[in-house]
This record gives C-alpha cells, structure tokens and sequence, in this order.
C-alpha cells in the first residue's frame, strides 16, 4: 500500500478549500486530517505519512466542506467553551454568538455562589452543558423548546 506525505495532503486540502472561498481553509484541512488521522489537530507533525484510504477519506471529507457543509458537522463535534457537544445534520451547531451569550451568562453569575442556571428554548442544551463544564458548582437545566411527547 503506498504512503502519502500527510503535509502534501493538507497542502492540497487547503487549496481545495481556499479555492472554494473557505475562508479557514488551512485550520479546516489540518482539522479534517486531524480527524481521518484520529488525534488532536497539535499532534498532526507525528503522523507524517497516510496510506490511500486515509488521504482518499480526506479527501471526500474536503470536498463535502468544499459544498459548504458545516465543519463541525463533518467532524462530529463542535466546541462551545470548555465543552464539546455532539452535532450532525438537523443539529444546530454553537455560533460565535453563542458564544458571546455563554460568556455574558457566566459574567452575570461570577459573584453567585453555587448559582441556578435554566437553559430555556435552546434547542441542543450546548448552553446548559457549557455552563456546568465552566461552573461545578451551578445548578443547570435545560428546556426543550418543543413539549414532551
């Protein structure tokens, strides 16, 4: 089975990428080859070579975000603060205003010890998941936005 530089295969990624107007193209090619190779995007430089079906995987996977298929849909997983939620298609995926809104939440309950936090009409409870991740000590819930069957 032959072997592939793995930088070339991200080189390549990232033109791909690049030339479909993905603005992060080079972050979004190392997370896609983070992701065929299975480790963290930081350890990328230990796995110099990939057989064929790793760079072919790669490759469909770039092509997907090429499409414009959300990243984290691609991946599986999307961040929000300390957390990592799972997410798919039909899933909304955290936003950078999202993010905002996590930070005001933990801002506004800095000084409260042990505080209750209600996750109302969200959605996914990334808000709830993120909040008990940054505060321990919180007592968090969410609400579905739609009634329970």
């Amino acid at each position: 089975m032959s072997r592939t530089p793995l930088r070339l295969a991200i080189l390549e990624a990232t033109r791909v990428l690049g030339g479909a107007g993905i603005e992060s193209a080079r972050a979004d090619a190392e997370l896609l080859a983070a992701h065929v190779v299975g480790v963290d995007r930081g350890k990328l430089m230990m796995h110099p070579l990939v057989d064929t079906p790793a760079k072919d995987a790669l490759r469909k996977l770039v092509d997907r975000r090429a499409a414009r298929e959300p990243l984290q849909h691609l991946l599986g997983t999307a961040v929000l603060g300390p957390a990592e939620v799972a997410v798919g298609p039909g899933v909304f995926t955290p936003r950078p205003e999202t993010e905002l809104l996590l930070e005001w939440g933990l801002r506004e309950v800095a000084d409260v010890a042990a505080p209750v936090v209600v996750d109302l009409c969200t959605g996914t409870g990334a808000l709830a998941i993120a909040v008990a991740r940054s505060r321990p000590d919180a007592w968090c819930t969410r609400s579905s936005s739609r009634p329970p069957r």
